[in-house]
């Protein structure tokens, strides 16, 4: 099943099957008029497919791996009658660790990409030299796993698709947060950032980092944060981090910071700050809570931006209809990775509405949350027409 193109059109009269089995034959028509009668809307979220891609190359790594010790002469039998799902068992972790001094069998086959023959990468080189007669084995399931992802590309660049479109959102986010709060800035910072002839995006992530999603690093000189630096009763793991992330920016401001490490950080903190060229680049209590305003509400529209441009978000807002009712739902689904049923209503009569996606981690257990959700469909009360083209 293809996650990218599923079509419940296809497996509506199988479900009608299963649950007439299930309710009773005498409950068939209500189940084919309240199935068929709803509205099925199937939507991507790039978490869930980036969890379905690897867990498909996860098996497929568990499966290979299996093959090769069984055509080496090792007992895999009782794996063999589990899933590939399951993680591998102790006796298999054994067997593997036997033939590669290792039993992560991702660094067996993590070096495979679909653009460039293995056999000249140097992990590849490295494995070699201790495999002796087993070498063409290894090699040939090497060539087998290059195949399978040959076979699920398609998800590698949705995947990279989405994440460049997002980036590339999130770039142009981030040099406007810049331009917004340029005139809040002491003068100093500007004559620094102006000193370095960069881009407004580089100079965004010197005073940013490079994800709005998290807190900045001038968000580090808050009040809420001296005082933490300064109660006794605050873990010393905490103090350091807001130690690291002052330092930081510190050192993105030109500050030559030297031997700086996880145990005296905190330490070597108090030492710069008494510095006088650190006192000109002090962010005050108004600058960092106005960049954290609007920081936030950059990487809201971060968010928004992304889900409103994307193919099946217009596609389901022509679909169901453009108001803003529509887009404010559909936008809070597509946020919150929803599987759901809502209401639509046609002259005044109830029509549930399916949500669904590919969940992060819901991999391995599809077919059931779709059944589950459409279940759900059945106990509803409605009397519906049938609207089998009411899908999209």
């Amino acid at each position: 099943m293809n996650i990218l193109k599923m079509d419940i059109e296809k497996i509506i009269p199988d479900v009608i099957e299963i649950y007439t089995e299930i309710f009773g034959t005498k409950y068939e028509n209500i189940i084919k008029e309240r199935i068929n009668g709803a509205i099925y809307v199937l939507y991507k979220n790039v978490n869930g497919i980036t969890s379905y891609y690897n867990f498909l190359k996860d098996c497929k790594k568990k499966e290979l791996i299996i093959k090769f010790l069984k055509q080496s002469g090792e007992d895999t039998q009782a794996y063999e009658e589990k899933s590939y799902a399951e993680p591998l068992d102790k006796h298999i972790e054994e067997n593997i660790k036997k033939y590669f001094n290792t039993n992560n069998i991702d660094t067996l086959f993590n070096f495979i990409n679909t653009n460039q023959n293995f056999e000249n990468i140097e992990e590849y080189k490295q494995i070699l030299t201790n495999l002796g007669k087993n070498t063409d084995r290894y090699k040939q399931i090497l060539v087998e796993y290059k195949s399978y992802l040959e076979q699920i590309d398609e998800y590698r660049k949705y995947i990279d698709e989405e994440t460049e479109r997002k980036n590339n959102i999130s770039k142009n986010k981030q040099k406007e947060l810049l331009q917004e709060i340029w005139g809040y800035l002491p003068d100093e910072i500007k004559e620094i950032l102006d000193s370095k002839n960069i881009t407004t995006l580089e100079k965004s992530k010197i005073l940013f980092g490079n994800k709005l999603n998290i807190k900045t690093y001038v968000e580090y000189f808050s009040e809420e944060d001296n005082e933490k630096l300064n109660d006794s009763n605050i873990d010393l793991e905490t103090k350091k981090e807001i130690c690291f992330n002052r330092l930081k920016y510190f050192e993105n401001m030109g500050i030559d910071i030297k031997n700086i490490n996880e145990n005296n950080v905190y330490e070597k903190y108090l030492e710069y700050i008494q510095k006088e060229e650190i006192a000109k680049i002090l962010p005050s209590n108004s600058l960092v809570s106005t960049i954290r305003k609007q920081r936030i509400q950059k990487n809201e529209e971060i968010e928004n931006d992304y889900i409103y441009k994307s193919k099946d978000f217009i596609e389901i807002i022509s679909a169901l209809g453009a108001t803003q009712n529509t887009k404010n739902r559909w936008l809070l689904i597509k946020k919150e990775e929803n599987i759901c049923i809502s209401p639509a209503y046609s002259e005044n009569e109830y029509i549930p509405v399916l949500s669904y996606t590919v969940r992060n981690g819901d991999a391995g257990k599809l077919d059931f949350i779709l059944l589950h959700e459409i279940c759900h469909i059945i106990e509803t009360t409605q009397n519906s027409e049938n609207r089998l083209n009411n899908r999209i």
